[in-house]
Formats: C-alpha cells, structure tokens, sequence
C-alpha cells in the first residue's frame, strides 16, 4: 500500500472512531433523557397505571423522532438487565418463569430510576428496598413508547429483534440458592 492509501485508511479509521463516540454519547444523552422523563413521571403520580398515563400525555407532544429515540433506548436498557441474577429475583417475587413477566419486572427496574437499575445490574438484592415500597407491576410500561409512537404518527415502530434462542446473559441458579443468594429480597417478600 502506498503512502497516500495508507493515508486515507488512517482518515477514515479517525471518521470512523469519531462517529462511533458521538453515537455512544448521542445514546447515553437519551438515556439520560429518558430516566428523567420516567422520574417526572413517578412524581406525578403514585401508582404505575398514573405513570402510564402521564407518560402518554407527555408523549403526545414529543417528537416522532424523540419518542423513536425513547423506544430505543428503553429496549436496550431492558435488553441490558436480561440477566440471571436479576431474572431469579423476578422469579423469587412472581413465582414464574414467563418471559412477559420478566420482561414487565425489567420494566419496573428500569422505572425505579438509573441509580436503582445500576445497582440492581450489580447486585439484584439491591431492590430490596424498593420491593419494600411497593409491588413491581408496570406491564403497562412495555408498550407506551411503541403505542405513543403509533398514536402521534399513524405508523408502528419496527419491532426490536429478538433472540428467539436467547435468553438470561449468566449462569443459571438453583431456585433454592435464592434466599441465600438474595437475602435482603427474601427479607423484603416476607415483610409483604
């Protein structure tokens, strides 16, 4: 390869490594976003269906491109927590294996908050505390941005891809690991 060639492949390695970093920092902008948009919406209201419904309202005057962005963002944010750890403390509370109800706990997870969701990515027996506060129910949650999308525009969002084959990222636990693995949250479903 000659000097000039050499050249451009260094050129476009920098574009490239460039554009790579403002996407991640475009991401994390909207992830911000959205854990703030879900706060203001525990604020004003109490109970998961109020939250569905402010998120809604709210949603009607965003952008098609804003509520798109949201979508993403809360799908990769629930794709992130698919993690066995956090799926035996669904599975602790729920007392199911259903992928839907994993899938709305996640939800809930994410709702508590970026600190919450950090520290349950961490170590699930974290939302022991919140599990004290309040019964993790926010099905509800799941298709808000996919609905509002559909209501502002006329047209659905594509559907995110799923790994048919997939499933929690980890090792598996044994069921009667779990109160001894996750303490706090066993302490926490007794006190309910």
């Amino acid at each position: 390869m000659n000097a000039s060639a050499l050249s451009l492949v260094g050129a476009l390695a920098s574009i490239a490594s460039r554009m790579t970093l403002t996407d991640r920092s475009a991401e994390a902008d909207v992830e911000r976003a959205l854990f703030a948009l879900l706060t203001e919406a525990r604020a004003h209201a109490e109970n998961a269906a109020g939250r569905v419904a402010w998120l809604r309202a709210h949603l009607r005057r965003e952008s098609p491109e804003r509520i798109e962005a949201y979508a993403d963002a809360f799908e990769s944010l629930l794709e992130r927590a698919d993690r066995w750890p956090l799926f035996a403390v669904s599975l602790m509370v729920f007392d199911s294996r259903d992928p839907e109800v994993f899938r709305a706990f996640r939800a809930w997870v994410v709702s508590l908050g970026p600190e919450v969701y950090a520290a349950a990515l961490e170590d699930p027996d974290a939302l022991a505390e919140a599990l004290a506060r309040e019964a993790p129910q926010d099905p509800a949650l799941l298709p808000v941005f996919r609905e509002s999308f559909l209501e502002v525009t006329g047209r659905a969002l594509p559907e995110p891809t799923l790994d048919l084959f997939g499933g929690p990222q980890g090792e598996p636990l044994l069921d009667s690991e779990l109160p001894v693995r996750f303490p706090r949250v066993a302490a926490a479903l007794r006190g309910h």
